[in-house]
């Protein structure tokens, strides 16, 4: 379950209402609900960890699991290929020689947005929240307080005294944990295969769209 953070005004201002404090202390919280602890005694090695809403999210994906198993693997990271430079998802890349990821508002549109003298996008692949991680690093990181991970700042609309406000929200984010990690890869599957996020009610990303990719899916005999 997770905690809550208060909400900033657009000063910075704290204010009295409060919100969810992100998937960032999810192993924090994992442990402290005594389920790790049981999932250990059970001689669970390993986790799959998917926190955005996307039907084609396999928890038993082989390529994933194998991937991470074979070569030992701290963290194990899923990535498609960026279509779209615009497009509402967080950015692979490296960042003081280990795999990171910046989410697409943090990032500048210099970069966002740059391509190569090929004429491809500079940094092509993007994260879509789906990991696998050893439950030795989970046991490793938990040792650390969860404050060390950088807050994220979102704009939201929400409502206070029956009034739509601007407000920030903090939140921690899982991916920062790849920081931490000494050993961690991407895996590059194929965005029709593997993600179909459902994030509006109507247009794109939406019931209708996740049907069809669902319908649209090949499966392995």
């Amino acid at each position: 379950q997770q905690q809550n953070l208060p909400l900033q005004d657009q000063n910075g201002n704290t204010l009295s209402h409060t919100a969810p404090d992100g998937n960032g202390t999810l192993f924090w919280h994992f442990a402290a609900s005594g389920h790790m602890a049981l999932w250990q005694a059970r001689g669970i090695e390993h986790i799959t960890v998917c926190t955005v809403d996307n039907a084609l999210a396999d928890p038993f994906q082989p390529h994933l699991i194998g991937l991470h198993t074979l070569h030992g693997n701290e963290a194990t990271v899923v990535g498609i290929k960026r279509e779209d430079p615009q497009e509402h998802v967080g950015v692979l890349v490296e960042q003081h020689s280990r795999l990171a990821v910046v989410e697409y508002s943090e990032m500048p549109d210099s970069q966002r947005l740059a391509f190569d003298a090929a004429g491809e996008l500079k940094y092509p692949l993007a994260n879509i929240s789906y990991f696998a991680f050893s439950m030795a690093f989970i046991n490793k990181i938990i040792k650390k307080p969860s404050t060390e991970l950088p807050l994220h700042k979102a704009k939201k609309m929400v409502t206070i005294k029956g009034k739509e406000t601007p407000c920030y929200k903090l939140e921690y984010f899982i991916f920062d944990l790849l920081a931490y990690c000494t050993k961690a890869e991407v895996l590059l599957l194929p965005r029709e295969q593997f993600f179909a996020p459902l994030k509006n009610k109507t247009g794109p990303q939406s019931i209708a769209t996740v049907q069809e990719a669902l319908k649209n899916k090949k499966y392995n005999s």
